[in-house]
This record gives structure tokens, sequence and C-alpha cells, in this order.
């Protein structure tokens, strides 16, 4: 019986997690998930802000990685509708910003909006190491 037990969570341990990339750039968008991809994860991936809503509802990624100004609608947008849903509320959401924005990274992060990390940068290097930090908490 214990081995049943033992050999489910060691699947759950080894599936892949899956990523839902946001980010409008369709260069910087394929660098992401090439890194991503290259590091082990799944990778899922929307140019607009509407798309990643609804792939976050149909695909469940244990996390979404998108960009702060998205076509359609904004990332903080997307975040904050997908905090709403039941179907999304619990899935971290890494938000970024490639631009000059002084906006204060308190704006994105703070309680309601299920942003757990806000990062200054399309960097896929540090992103990976955001994705790393959000999966371990």
């Amino acid at each position: 019986r214990g081995g049943s037990l033992g050999s489910g969570m060691q699947e759950s341990a080894n599936r892949k997690k899956k990523v839902l990339i946001g980010e409008d750039d369709r260069m910087t968008n394929q660098s992401l998930a090439d890194v991503l991809n290259s590091a082990g994860y799944d990778v899922d991936k929307a140019l607009k802000g509407p798309e990643v809503l609804e792939r976050a509802i149909v695909g469940k990624p244990d996390v979404v990685i998108m960009k702060v100004v998205l076509a359609g609608m904004n990332g903080d947008a997307v975040a904050k509708m997908m905090k709403e849903m039941p179907h999304t509320a619990n899935i971290p959401i890494i938000l970024y910003d490639d631009s000059d924005s002084q906006v204060p990274e308190t704006k994105y992060t703070q309680a309601g909006t299920g942003v757990k990390k806000f990062i200054r940068s399309s960097e896929p290097g540090l992103l990976l190491t955001a994705l790393k930090s959000v999966l371990k908490n």
C-alpha cells in the first residue's frame, strides 16, 4: 500500500512544471521559451493579454510569466482577472517590465493581484531565476 502512495508522489515530483509565457514580441517570447524548455519546463506561449487569460483557464499552468504591457489587455489586468476566477486564482504570476517605467514594484505585487514576483527585465536568465524562486515557495 505504501508503495503506491510513494510512486504517486514521485510521479508528481517528476512531472514537468507547465509555464505559460505572455510576451507580445515574438523573438523575446521564443527566446524565453527556448531557455525554459532547455531548463526542463513544459512551455506554452501567448502573444496577447486575452490569449494569456484564455490559455491560463484552459491549460492550468503551474506558473504564468508575462510582460506588463501586452496587446489587447495589459499583464497587470490579466493578473487581476486571474486572481478573481476560481480556476486560476492560485496560479502564481511573475510579471516583468522591460521598459524604463518608474512604476513602483508594490503596485503589481500588493495583495489581491496574484503577482508573486515583479522583475524589471525581460532577460531570460533573470526570469528563469525568478521562476525557480516562485516554484520553491
